[in-house]
């Protein structure tokens, strides 16, 4: 298992949170040694280790109760789950974060 926080660097809030469940069976051993690291994200991982694989969105919605927006995926290789993810994303992440336009 994995968790992850996206932080916003000059206010420390946390815009986003990811929980994920990992199935080393289903992925090469290189990729395996490098997500047990954590240095760095799954996505850099895969494509630095060239694995082949393809999102499968689960659920995407609203928690009311907690006031956050979130999404839970599968990722798929050569036909296996090998990653559960649920991501959390914050209602007020467009007020966290000011763009310059």
């Amino acid at each position: 298992n994995r968790s992850v926080r996206i932080v916003q660097k000059k206010s420390g809030c946390v815009l986003v949170t990811a929980k994920s469940s990992i199935y080393h069976n289903y992925l090469p051993y290189d990729v395996v040694q490098k997500l047990r690291k954590k240095q760095s994200s799954i996505g850099e991982i895969l494509d630095s280790g060239k694995v082949e694989t393809f999102k499968s969105l689960q659920t995407i919605g609203y928690d009311s109760s907690h006031g956050t927006f979130f999404r839970t995926y599968q990722i798929i290789c050569k036909q296996n789950i090998a990653f559960n993810i649920e991501e959390i994303f914050l209602t007020s992440l467009f007020d966290q974060i000011k763009i310059d336009v």
